[in-house]
């Protein structure tokens, strides 16, 4: 990646500095927001939320029960963790990701706090080894030859939080043990502008402005604070010249016409509102202008 990125939402010095860094002007957000109301908005992620128990060819509690009463004090998080190990079964999945017919256990459930964690546990025959924890939920897995070869994770937000990020994970073995790799992370905020009209065919291209602003929709609403999640009207990122890109669909209106982009995780930030966005190189969806590309 290029130079770090400025990032203000969630630093300690939010309410202090973010609220005079841009403008709260109540009749530019109402006429955003009326304007916004005659808009589609995508679906905020599309994923199997049975991905785990799908992928349990039988559920039995009994295996389960054993595996949480021997193994509590490996799954619980932290010395006054508030779940009992009764209350957790619910939580368990016994499935085999490494082909060796021996069940491994994956815990996806409460960390006590707002976020949930997925933990999943090898089974060795004498005993089980922690292989994985990450926080947030499993969306899609994926097997070859019985072994798990990946698997995707969401951080669907919380509370006003806009961001969704998506984590995807390569699984490879060395003498049948899983190694868990970050191949890709995607983000995009879950009030995005829907696409109407797709390219035939995905077209890279690069910014020529030094400041390409990739908003979640088709609006100029810069330099106003927004009134439920803070930073800069409808800005994501700021992109410095130069960054690349994807363009997979467009949007004209009367004057200017509008790009569908998935941006490159390699680009150099001129700023960031969103710090999830910033935990990891990620590429982000989301609107730019065409006129400020290389697109013809």
């Amino acid at each position: 990646m290029g130079a770090i990125p400025i990032c203000t939402m969630g630093q300690d010095d939010h309410s202090k500095n973010d609220k005079t860094k841009y403008l709260i002007d109540s009749a530019k957000i109402e006429n955003y927001f009326q304007w916004a109301n005659n808009i589609e908005y995508q679906k905020t992620y599309n994923f199997d939320s049975k991905v785990l128990s799908n992928n349990e060819k039988k559920r039995d509690t009994q295996f389960l029960t054993n595996f949480i009463e021997n193994n509590y004090d490996i799954v619980k998080l932290y010395d006054e963790f508030p779940f009992s190990p009764a209350m957790l079964i619910d939580y368990l999945y016994a499935i085999d990701i490494n082909g060796d017919n021996l069940l491994d256990i994956f815990y996806q459930g409460p960390t006590g706090g707002e976020l949930n964690i997925t933990q999943i546990f090898l089974n060795k025959g004498e005993k089980f080894e922690r292989i994985f924890k990450e926080y947030q939920d499993i969306i899609q897995m994926a097997f070859k030859n019985n072994k798990l070869t990946s698997l995707t994770l969401i951080n669907p937000g919380c509370c006003a939080d806009p961001q969704i990020v998506e984590y995807h994970y390569k699984v490879s073995y060395e003498n049948s043990n899983p190694i868990f790799s970050l191949g890709k992370t995607i983000g995009y905020m879950s009030m995005t502008e829907q696409v109407e009209t797709k390219y035939e065919k995905e077209r890279k291209f690069k910014t020529l402005n030094n400041e390409t602003k990739l908003r979640n929709d088709c609006y100029f609403f810069d330099n106003i604070e927004h009134p439920v999640y803070g930073g800069e009207g409808n800005v994501i990122i700021t992109y410095k010249k130069g960054s690349t890109g994807k363009a997979i669909g467009y949007k004209k209106d009367t004057d200017r016409e509008w790009i569908y982009v998935l941006m490159d995780s390699t680009n150099e930030m001129a700023s960031c509102d969103f710090p999830t966005f910033l935990e990891h190189p990620t590429e982000i969806y989301g609107w730019i202008l065409k006129t400020e590309t290389d697109l013809k």
